[in-house]
């Protein structure tokens, strides 16, 4: 995704661990969940980014990196629009819907090297109907792009933010057909180079009357209390502060942090000035405002560290909590907080959020009934629909859950091995064509792999690897109840019986179903 690129040139390095080995239950009857062919079960592309709920309808949209898609009965099938467009950030309110297009930009000095850029922003006031693709200088072009949207009713009229890396903050108050620079800092022009002047986030608190409007810089946070454009408080680690204890911290192979209990000294300001996303809690009595915050290159001596700040009074004073956590995004379920993390998906639970665990994402393939699970460790975006929780990957799809992460359905695209075959030209025998995808195939980089194909018979499907003398190597599955007709998928987290990944090379796969015999190769390449 292109929001994981450009700002990973400014964080610090974060840590990473070993990705525990899974194996796949070898007797396993799949259910058919798929929905007539009419209908999309999965949106069109595996990397998901922002989902956003529209409470008004019910409808769900979310961001990826092959067009925006919207499901209109909670996520059972889903539609997409501007396919063939990558896009960063999505935003809805009633009918509108703005969402920042992006696309990487190939550097002609370096043909390995591509850069984040931005194309403007695709429009509808429709509810998603038809789109027209408004142009802003600000937004388009080379490290331009919009990471982050706001839609805000304000004094009767409805404005438009965008957090804009290269452009800086932009707003419109006439449905997008003018923009103007908005310097919390009070500058007079925009300095790219300045990273009070390079915007990751932006939200608003509405249980404010005008709305809070707090953006997130690399240089901290503003606040504009009411909307007002003029008057910015700002919010950073200036002031200073110091760690005293931790207390009963636990770090487990997946940089989990269990149990998080922390005294900090009195200054009690946020944990590190690059606030990658913003998020609101609303109670009865209280607005909890949180915020993805950590290091940036600029001010990474130690003093700053990567945590989640919180705060109940505008900004007065702040606590952290999940210390450690790399986090993209957050969302809620009541009152405990979900945190979308380079480690996985975590919790935090309440009253003092200082206790939380991390959730493996295993459940069923959506589409197909087979076992299925995230392979890939970081997830990036995590959201509460109307009692669904769902969760985007950047690589693995989308997943939800109706009971607050106790199981899980999983949703990811992947074409029928007929249409792969259509677009393979060394396909000799398209009705018995087989794919494994990715390929090449990386155990420790990708997680895992998928073999796809259409059984030509009922029962069970044994699938076997092959070296390149032909000579057995593992079996990956045998079982199953299967039904011809239909496209399966069957996961493979690239290990052998023994626990140990492959040697590189080139090797064979064989699916057999009934009588007949599928080949494909498999490139592994650790």
């Amino acid at each position: 995704m292109n929001r994981l690129i450009l700002i990973l040139a400014l964080t610090a390095l974060p840590l990473f661990a070993a990705r525990p080995a899974m194996s796949l239950p070898r007797e396993i009857v799949p259910g058919r969940l798929r929905l007539s062919s009419s209908a999309d079960v999965a949106p069109r592309s595996n990397a998901i980014g922002d989902i956003e709920f529209n409470a008004a309808n019910g409808d769900i949209w979310i961001s990826t990196g092959n067009g925006i898609a919207v499901s209109r009965d909670g996520g059972d099938s889903w539609e997409t629009k501007l396919s063939g467009q990558g896009f960063s950030a999505i935003s809805v309110l009633g009918n509108w819907v703005w969402a920042a297009a992006s696309y990487d930009f190939e550097d002609p000095n370096d043909p390995n090297n591509s850069l984040p850029a931005g194309d403007a922003f695709y429009v509808s006031f429709d509810g998603g109907e038809t789109f027209e693709h408004y142009r802003e200088e600000e937004a388009e072009g080379l490290g331009k792009l919009a990471y982050d949207l706001a839609i805000i009713p304000i004094d009767g009229d409805t404005v438009v933010y965008a957090a804009c890396f290269y452009g800086g903050l932009i707003r419109s108050e006439d449905a997008g057909t003018t923009w103007t620079n908005v310097f919390p800092d009070g500058s007079t022009e925009l300095d790219y180079s300045d990273l009070a002047h390079r915007f990751f986030s932006i939200a608003a608190d509405t249980s404010a009357d005008p709305p809070n409007i707090w953006a997130g810089s690399a240089r901290g946070f503003f606040m504009s209390a009411g909307g007002e454009d003029s008057i910015w408080t700002v919010f950073d680690t200036s002031s200073g502060w110091v760690v005293d204890t931790f207390v009963d911290t636990i770090f487990t192979d997946s940089i989990e942090i269990d149990t998080i209990e922390i005294t900090y000294d009195s200054s009690r300001v946020i944990s590190g000035n690059w606030t990658i996303s913003i998020d609101f809690l609303y109670s009865d009595s209280t607005t909890t405002m949180f915020a993805c915050t950590r290091p940036t290159s600029e001010n990474n001596d130690g003093s700053d560290y990567t945590a989640i700040s919180f705060t109940e009074d505008n900004g007065a004073t702040w606590d952290r909590t999940g210390v450690g956590y790399v986090a993209w995004n957050m969302g809620f379920t009541g009152d405990t907080l979900w945190t979308a993390c380079s480690h996985g998906l975590s919790r935090v639970f309440a009253p003092r959020y200082d206790d939380s665990d991390t959730v493996e994402i295993e459940g069923i393939d959506a589409i197909t009934g087979l076992p299925l699970r995230i392979l890939v460790d970081e997830v990036v975006s995590v959201t509460d629909c109307g009692g669904r929780l769902f969760v985007g990957t950047y690589s693995e799809g989308l997943a939800f859950s109706d009971d607050r992460g106790e199981t899980w359905r999983i949703l990811a695209n992947f074409p029928d091995p007929n249409d792969a075959a259509a677009d393979d030209p060394n396909a000799d025998n398209p009705d018995e064509y087989v794919y494994a995808y990715p390929n090449p195939f990386s155990p420790r980089y990708h997680g895992g792999c998928f073999f796809v194909f259409n059984p030509v018979a009922d029962g069970p499907v044994k699938i076997e690897l092959f070296n390149y003398d032909i000579r057995s190597v593992a079996t990956i599955f045998d079982g199953g109840d299967f039904i011809p007709g239909e496209s399966y998928r069957v996961q493979w987290d690239g290990t052998l019986e023994n626990g140990e990944y492959p040697d590189n090379g080139l090797y064979f796969f064989k699916i057999t179903s009934g009588d007949d015999a599928l080949w494909g190769k498999l490139m592994i390449i650790k």
